[in-house]
């Protein structure tokens, strides 16, 4: 399986067209979150579409800076990953934006134990026959893909879940600047950067068997 990873897009496609050769030759593009600057539904739609002249293949997470028209317009285009489970060949693909009300799982008042809810609910969509990819906006937690400045600010239960469930990779972004990767257990974490800023990965994944390049234009 070859992936090409990118993430906090926000609007800008200005280098696209030089990883286009690489998306093309992919077997999927799976995108970290952020992929607008707070746009709608039409900005989502035309970064979408640009994506799909190089691979049909295109599956993303909201982030923080993508509201519920782009959420909704990723769910209609059957390209949303957040909450979902998606069986792409022989791969399982599970994602999560903690920003984001999860359509499995009622919303307590307590925002704690509603992700715990949410990543409850992915636990349980985990296969026992394939492989997992795991996609979510917000990095595990004190890791080498979490660091915001000198401080490690990443999700604790997004950690937990990881640890629990050990899926073969796991993309993140959200901070621009923590690029990098990590491992945890028997998962590769990777942070692929900002792609507004040039950045993205080119992974290549055989088994359980992970090898993968961070990349800049």
């Amino acid at each position: 399986m070859e992936i090409i990873a990118i993430s906090d897009v926000h609007g800008d496609l200005d280098f696209l067209p030089a990883i286009g050769e690489s998306m093309a030759k992919a077997d999927l593009v799976l995108i970290s979150g952020d992929i607008t600057n707070f746009g709608g539904r039409r900005e989502m739609r035309d970064i979408l579409a640009e994506m799909h002249r190089f691979n049909p293949h295109v599956f993303a997470v909201p982030g923080n800076c993508d509201g519920l028209a782009v959420n909704q317009y990723l769910v209609e285009s059957k390209t949303d990953l957040h909450c979902r489970r998606v069986d792409f060949r022989d791969w399982t693909l599970l994602g999560f934006c903690s920003w984001l009300a999860c359509p499995h799982v009622p919303q307590p008042v307590n925002a704690h134990d509603w992700v715990s809810s949410c990543l409850d609910w992915l636990t349980s969509q985990f296969p026992s026959d394939r492989p997992v990819i795991f996609v979510s906006h917000m990095p595990p937690a004190n890791t080498a893909v979490d660091r915001n400045g000198d401080c490690h600010s990443g999700s604790r239960e997004i950690r937990e879940f990881i640890e629990r469930t050990q899926p073969v990779l796991a993309l993140s972004g959200h901070f621009h600047d923590s690029v990098g990767w990590d491992r945890l257990g028997k998962t590769t974490l990777v942070n692929p950067g900002a792609f507004r800023h040039g950045r993205y990965a080119s992974i290549l994944i055989h088994s359980d068997l992970c090898s993968f390049e961070l990349l800049s234009v």
